[in-house]
């Protein structure tokens, strides 16, 4: 991972996709969802980033509701 200026962090990602996933890239493409392939990984990765941190809240509020139990 490389440092930038502007927010810290630069990683390169070099893939391929297939199958189902390749799918649905190309209809999001297409149907003018996404303007590329980039963008389709970067609003899934927000996405992921979003579902992930909602994930670990509800896991802490009901921990918290275990400890005042």
């Amino acid at each position: 991972m490389k440092k930038t200026a502007t927010n810290g962090a630069r990683i390169r990602i070099n893939l391929v996709v297939l199958g189902e996933p390749a799918q649905w890239l190309k209809s999001w493409k297409d149907r003018g969802i996404v303007r590329s392939y980039t963008d389709a990984v970067l609003q899934a990765l927000r996405n992921f980033h979003s579902e992930m941190t909602d994930r670990e809240l509800k896991e802490a509020q009901l921990q918290n509701m275990k400890a005042i139990e």
